[in-house]
């Protein structure tokens, strides 16, 4: 993670491949004017993100306030240059919203009045949800506005506000966070900011979820300027989303700006900011946004060392499967998972701190790439434990597991030899290799099978052996019977053993100057 003060700033689109991310409008820019790179995942998955919420303790009686908020504020609205479509939000026809009668019930108690002072004197209200502990999730403009001086110079945050008292109290922002999208441009697709707090409120009031899941019906839950400075709700259905923008009827004015738009999970996956002809909408929780908002939850985080998507993966090492995804301790364990399993992850889910798990049928893993790798998605056709195996035809010996190709080839591998598999390694595309002494092998089950399993009863080392009683020896290493018969061998007889050959079934043959002859130690021994 790569930190510096904020001073002119130069822009790149976000994309897919190497971009530089320290010029990505994602990048996250503070109040103290410190920049921080957006960690450059991957920008695709194959399931939505998501991530649960916490309902709270509840309880309200230890520092509940009366605000002292004056009658002349204002209540923020935002049209910044840069986002010409956007209008104030609005009544879109008949009024559908209720007044929250109770603010300390689930989910309102999460739901925070805003009360913000900026450079230039003018203090507004808008709104906010919690999001963990300490950090509540707002729109960009309700703490950075061009015009009114920049930065919000201090933020008062009160969840659970009904108008005239605050009965969690009041927490203070310690720090601002917005993109580089909103501070330079002041873009709707990245009108979206954070509030990290000096206190952790969200342990009494509980926090919202998130997700990139895009589902009917969804909630609108804020201070509306036209509701006297009380809570507002409305529960309605998406009426499209775009890339960057969820759009909706639900109705809302001035000071419902940063308000959570969220599903029947408690889940945000948008956070309302505007208007358009006939309906209101919010920044999208986009792949993104999701992995950004879980950077501002937990800074530390380093997300480029957790996986992201679902599909199969590899135990790089012994792990466990744990059935609670916030804490990963001995009391939460419930299965272990040795080195090599292959796992089937259905979604990628995250821990009230942030963390990454990966979700199975069975619980949830750590997506620390320490412990797995993901793999091809059709990882069965390839052996994946280390064993002895068999090649069915020619092979090579690579020295590169990520390269196959002429100039990594070491040496050819004729069919029927039997291999001693050291270990697996994936190739950085997810493929499996066989560890050698001589280095990586296809583990295509095309091209090895495993050895039969009593191997153990049987020679399948170069050298002399001694006949333990009359046997024949055969023609056709595929099949010892009569027909193939070549000469009878007696009792005693030390033979010398040339190469260790394979049956098509996968019995090993001593390959002699008399024929093929049983490997199975009950009929020779190895002459030491």
């Amino acid at each position: 993670m790569k930190k510096f003060m904020f001073g002119v700033f130069v822009f790149a689109g976000l994309s897919c491949g190497g971009t530089t991310f320290a010029e990505s409008e994602l990048d996250t820019v503070d109040n103290n004017n410190e920049v921080t790179d957006y960690y450059n995942m991957e920008m695709y998955s194959l399931n939505d993100f998501e991530s649960s919420g916490y309902e709270g303790t509840g309880v309200t009686t230890e520092n509940a306030v009366i605000p002292d908020i004056p009658n002349d504020v204002e209540y923020i609205s935002d049209l910044e240059d840069g986002s010409p479509s956007a209008e104030p939000e609005k009544i879109i026809g008949s009024d559908n919203r209720k007044i929250v009668a109770d603010t300390t019930v689930n989910p309102y108690r999460k739901v925070v009045f805003l009360s913000m002072k900026f450079p230039n004197g003018k203090r507004y209200i808008g709104s906010g949800d919690m999001i963990s502990s300490d950090t509540v999730l707002t729109a960009g403009h309700c703490i950075y506005s061009k015009n009114d001086g920049g930065w919000a110079t201090s933020v008062e945050v009160y969840p659970g506000y009904n108008g005239s008292y605050a009965p969690y109290g009041v927490a203070y922002s310690k720090k601002l966070m917005s993109v580089k999208g909103w501070i330079e441009n002041s873009s709707s697709a990245y009108d979206i900011g954070a509030i990290k707090l000096d206190r952790s409120i969200g342990n009494s009031v509980g926090w919202f979820g998130l997700t990139t899941g895009m589902t009917s019906p969804i909630t609108l839950s804020g201070y509306h300027g036209d509701l006297n400075k009380r809570m507002g709700t409305e529960t309605g259905n998406i009426l499209k989303h775009t890339d960057n923008n969820v759009y909706y009827t639900l109705d809302s004015t001035g000071g419902s700006s940063g308000s959570g738009v969220y599903n029947n999970k408690g889940q945000i996956l948008a956070v309302h900011a505007y208007a358009g002809a006939k309906n209101n909408f919010g920044t999208k929780i986009n792949n993104a946004n999701f992995r950004l908002i879980q950077q501002w939850i937990n800074p530390s985080i380093n997300y480029n060392q957790y996986h992201s998507n679902s599909g199969k993966y590899a135990a790089k090492l012994n792990t466990w499967v744990y059935n609670n995804k916030d804490n990963f301790t001995a009391n939460t364990q419930k299965k272990a998972i040795p080195k090599y399993t292959i796992v089937d992850v259905k979604a990628i889910d995250f821990s009230a701190s942030g963390y990454p798990r990966l979700v199975t049928n069975e619980g949830y893993l750590s997506a620390n790439k320490d412990f797995f790798v993901k793999v091809v998605g059709n990882v069965d056709q390839y052996i994946t434990t280390p064993q002895k195996l068999v090649t069915k035809e020619n092979i090579w010996v690579y020295s590169n597991k990520d390269t196959f190709s002429k100039e990594t080839q070491i040496k050819s591998i004729p069919k029927d030899t039997m291999l001693d598999i050291r270990d697996i390694a994936y190739s950085k595309d997810g493929w499996p290799r066989l560890v050698t002494s001589l280095g990586y092998i296809s583990a295509n089950k095309g091209y090895v099978k495993p050895v039969i399993s009593n191997i153990d009863q049987y020679i399948t080392t170069v050298g002399k052996v001694e006949v333990k009683e009359n046997i024949w020896s055969y023609r056709d290493k595929d099949s010892f019977s009569t027909s193939t018969q070549k000469q009878k061998i007696n009792k005693g007889t030390i033979l010398s053993v040339q190469s260790i050959i394979f049956s098509k079934d996968g019995w090993p043959r001593l390959v002699t100057d008399k024929g093929y002859v049983s490997a199975n130690k009950q009929y020779v021994s190895l002459v030491k």
